[in-house]
């Protein structure tokens, strides 16, 4: 009769131990299934051994899952963690473009002012290839918008040997259409270079608080004078149509990046 009680007893206790334990769940879907909260008041280690303590990880440390197929393991998260108030990077947008616009021969269109605020019109030149469209979901934001490329003015020659050779020009962000960044420039020409002029033109501008929404943003240009005298053409970002090449569409590119960062709320 002991013999029977006794491998009664090793049988209830190895049923315990091998068996799946649910809290609050009478069908457990693994070896400890938890259907409520759980309270940790020490340490959480991984990767155990009946002869080895697990690894409680480092400080800053996440615990990061393998996709069930592997065990999971202790990481350090390059991104920070924030709280309200504070500002975060939230979408990074970058377009390239190798197409450009080019002006022909003339004046320019002789408007030396640009507005903020103004609308997209016939007035400016776009980049399609540029173009992003950007979503916004807080209302307090920062819009960090770069833009460059390269420009190209043809070769100037004068029997006088003067330099005042330029072509002036602007450029601009347009949100919705509208103008929301902008800056003039000029490319400078050399005399008797016997070859075409090249230059580098940059944008960088910071919007703040844009209303949520979807919004479009286009990156346009206009040739506004050149110099006295002078009747040259413009490209931007290519190589100009005629006259011999010195620099191909890759290096004359054009590149537009934004950068949309929003403050932390209650509501993330």
């Amino acid at each position: 009769m002991k013999k029977i009680v006794l491998l009664f007893l090793l049988f209830i206790y190895s049923t315990f131990l091998f068996a799946q334990v649910g809290i609050e769940t009478i069908s457990p879907q693994s070896s400890l299934d938890i259907n409520g909260d759980l309270t940790l008041r020490k340490e959480l280690r991984l990767k155990g051994t009946p002869s080895v303590v697990g690894d409680p990880g480092q400080n800053g440390q996440v615990l990061f899952s393998q996709d069930g197929s592997n065990e999971p393991m202790w990481k350090f998260v390059e991104i920070p963690f924030l709280e309200e108030g504070q500002i975060q990077l939230k979408y990074s947008y970058a377009n390239s473009d190798q197409v450009g616009i080019e002006f022909p021969t003339g004046a320019g269109d002789l408007n030396d002012v640009s507005t903020l605020g103004e609308t997209l019109s016939s007035a400016w030149t776009q980049i399609p290839g540029l173009q992003t469209q950007i979503e916004i979901n807080q209302s307090q934001n920062r819009l960090a918008l770069f833009f460059q490329s390269g420009v190209e003015m043809p070769n100037t020659y004068n029997s006088e040997n003067t330099s005042n050779y330029f072509v002036r020009y602007s450029c601009g962000v347009f949100m919705d259409n509208v103008l929301v960044a902008l800056r003039g420039d000029q490319i400078n020409g050399v005399n008797n270079k016997n070859a075409k002029n090249q230059g580098v033109y940059t944008l960088s501008y910071v919007l703040s608080d844009i209303p949520t929404g979807t919004h479009t943003l286009k990156v346009a240009c206009r040739k506004i004078r050149t110099s006295p005298n002078g009747n040259y053409a413009l490209a931007i970002g290519k190589p100009l149509s005629s006259g011999t090449n010195v620099a191909n569409n890759f290096m004359l590119s054009s590149n537009f990046k934004v950068d949309l960062m929003e403050y932390i709320t209650n509501e993330d």
